[in-house]
């Protein structure tokens, strides 16, 4: 009679680690990030060409902003807001920025190399059953 083999307490120390590690990424990452009140696009626009918009971080078609003073926006008292860029890209809205003045910060959208080092051992640990 053959005996199901059970993972040794390598492999769960392995899974702890990885999970942390998961865990970690996500609390630091969603911590930069902030959560900031939506805007639509076009209450953006209609901010930045009224020079109200201090400084932005794009990210892909994200945008965080931050006003130069508090202002209302469609009905809410805002200093930080995010907004998305559309799909198919503004060619207008960059020159506008620069054009006001505006902090533009554009961030990658690459994961960090922890997360990618994790992602790819997973399989790995997976497939030597450590």
């Amino acid at each position: 009679m053959l005996r199901e083999q059970r993972p040794g307490w390598s492999a769960w120390i392995v899974l702890v680690v990885l999970l942390l590690g998961f865990a970690a990424y996500q609390y630091y990452s969603g911590r930069q990030e902030g959560t900031y009140p939506p805007i639509s696009y076009t209450a953006f626009w209609r901010a930045a060409q009224e020079e109200k918009v201090e400084s932005v971080t794009i990210r892909s078609q994200s945008v965080i902003g931050k006003l130069r003073q508090e202002q209302s926006i469609e009905g809410k008292q805002l200093k930080n807001f995010s907004t998305m860029i559309p799909a198919q890209g503004d060619d207008e809205l960059m020159p506008l920025l620069r054009s006001k003045n505006v902090e533009i910060t554009v961030r990658s959208e690459e994961q960090p190399l922890a997360v990618s080092l994790l992602m790819n051992l997973i399989p790995i640990a997976l497939i030597i059953r450590i």
